[in-house]
């Protein structure tokens, strides 16, 4: 028996949040974000049967509404293709599986977050936490996620390889390049300003620019080679800092996966999108954890980061510091400019 969870069937809700540090979601208002998960019309091609069971003795767990909804969530994420989310478990344990029939950039994160790292497994890209690891592998017409998973993430990585075979999943391809042979970051960001020798950074004993250059290599290689880049801005009392990105590439929009807040007894969800319908920035954000009894003025919003896809670049703010981070129309407009001055 197979399990079949694509969109529009029934499946579970995510056992962890994910925030997928790849560039893979798309506007901004001031107001709280609309889920796409509640949009209606939700036609996908194709469909995506997940196995029955997973190597080692995963098997799926019952199935309610909120799988589906995430499905849904990375179907539209992806132009509507098939896409497939549910839970499985072995013992007390818990993982989510997601698939899309699409491809995916593989994951990136920078050299000076000290909570996230990536590596690569052969095929198989890794993002590890301190205690656990989301994996992915991809190709022209699949991708597949497995995580977060407790443990070493070999293991996680080993699970994904079996599971992609099990898929039938084709060869690993590398993200195709777009037609710039190079992106320029401007020298200024609103009142913000360029600098190389960041004193955010200097606890980690490394320069800058190397730590820039290494992100820079890394953002390239996500994306198959493309010409990529990365600026870190400050303002003149070096209070406010922000890190921009900018690949020579169009990217998916960025899943989010789908959180029911009423379900975890909160007024908002962990982590949301905001957009708005005019195809600029979109901002993911992460809300402080107001209970439902809870004062809803009480509720703050913090800036994780801020995108815009578009004329073959994707471009994106993170590592915000400093009062910056609750301004979120503030940061949504800086990526906007950087998106103008990348684009020309």
């Amino acid at each position: 028996m197979k399990v079949a969870q694509a969109v529009g069937m029934t499946s579970r809700v995510p056992i962890a949040i994910l925030v997928c540090v790849v560039f893979v979601v798309a506007g901004c208002s001031s107001a709280r974000p609309s889920d796409k998960s509640s949009m209606p019309d939700i036609q996908p091609v194709g469909s995506i049967e997940l196995p029955g069971e997973l190597d080692g003795g995963w098997v799926p767990r019952d199935n309610d509404d909120d799988s589906v909804k995430d499905a849904e969530n990375i179907s539209r994420a992806y132009d509507l293709v098939a896409a497939a989310s549910a839970v499985y478990t072995r013992g007390a344990t818990e993982v989510r599986v997601r698939a899309v029939e699409a491809q995916s950039p593989r994951y990136f994160a920078h050299h000076s977050d000290t909570e996230h790292h990536t590596i690569l497994f052969g095929d198989v890209s890794c993002l590890l936490t301190a205690t656990a690891a989301t994996c992915m592998r991809t190709s022209t017409d699949l991708t597949l996620w497995i995580g977060p998973l407790d443990g070493p993430a070999d293991v996680t990585a080993a699970l994904v390889e079996s599971t992609w075979q099990a898929l039938g999943g084709g060869a690993s391809v590398e993200w195709p390049v777009g037609m710039r042979d190079a992106v320029m970051l401007p020298q200024t960001l609103g009142t913000l300003t360029a600098y190389v020798n960041s004193p955010a950074v200097e606890p980690l004993g490394i320069e800058t620019a190397a730590i820039i250059d290494m992100d820079v290599a890394a953002l390239s290689d996500a994306f198959g080679g493309a010409p990529a880049a990365e600026q870190i801005y400050t303002d003149e009392a070096g209070l406010v800092t922000i890190v921009a990105t900018a690949v020579s590439s169009t990217a998916p929009d960025t899943y989010v996966p789908y959180v029911d807040p009423a379900k975890l007894g909160l007024l908002a969800a962990p982590l949301e999108r905001i957009e708005s319908s005019d195809n600029s920035a979109a901002c993911l954000v992460r809300n402080s954890p107001v209970t439902v009894e809870g004062d809803p003025a009480a509720l703050d919003s913090t800036v994780v980061w801020c995108e815009r896809i578009g004329d073959g670049v994707t471009v994106r703010i993170d590592q915000v510091d400093g009062d910056i981070g609750s301004d979120i129309q503030t940061v949504k407009e800086l990526t906007d400019e950087l998106y103008v001055a990348v684009t020309g």
